[in-house]
């Protein structure tokens, strides 16, 4: 990986899994790390000590405000929010699609889309405005066809493919490169 000293990532999903293998690898290359989840116990736990290249942001990501406050908090400490790293989300599955319960879908497409597009509405100005930036986000392998019971779930993570191939044609000629994972 390369070195990414002085630099900030702002991990979504921070406490689980992919998100703490994620700050592992930007930490060893000297990254400042802003790491958000939904509970603060969850990234007290997963990040049990304070670090002076670390901000803990425990935040709701479907409160656009609370994501705000937590870039202004990173900028004010860190400068510029230099990769952003999409992780948060979810999975739900079991129903077939005519008797998914709307609760179900609101729930995969607020966990997987929502999410993702209140923090960009949040980094993506001011990376623009710095004409450099990265970001990247997590699609599923499943979202490439319909699956038996799957249905919101698919969708919802078809959706971030989808927003994700956008952003990149949009952002491609203003400094911020836009790629997706597909695990």
């Amino acid at each position: 990986m390369p070195c990414f000293n002085g630099k900030t990532v702002m991990i979504t999903g921070a406490a689980g899994n992919l998100g703490r293998a994620t700050a592992a690898a930007f930490e060893t290359t000297g990254a400042n790390l802003v790491l958000v989840d939904l509970c603060e116990y969850a990234l007290d736990a997963a990040y049990p000590s304070d670090e002076c290249h670390r901000i803990k942001c425990p935040l709701d990501l479907m409160a656009p405000n609370k994501v705000e406050a937590a870039v202004a908090k990173a900028e004010d400490r860190f400068g510029q929010i230099d990769v952003l790293a999409a992780i948060a989300g979810g999975f739900h599955m079991g129903e077939t699609v005519h008797s998914l319960p709307g609760d179900k879908w609101d729930l995969m497409m607020d966990l997987n889309a929502r999410t993702l597009l209140n923090t960009i509405a949040a980094v993506v100005p001011q990376m623009i405005e710095h004409s450099s930036g990265k970001i990247v986000t997590v699609g599923a392998n499943a979202a490439r066809q319909g699956m038996d019971n799957m249905g919101a779930y698919i969708a919802a993570k078809s959706a971030v493919i989808r927003l994700t191939e956008t952003m990149s044609l949009e952002l491609r000629g203003k400094g911020v490169n836009v790629n997706c994972i597909m695990p």
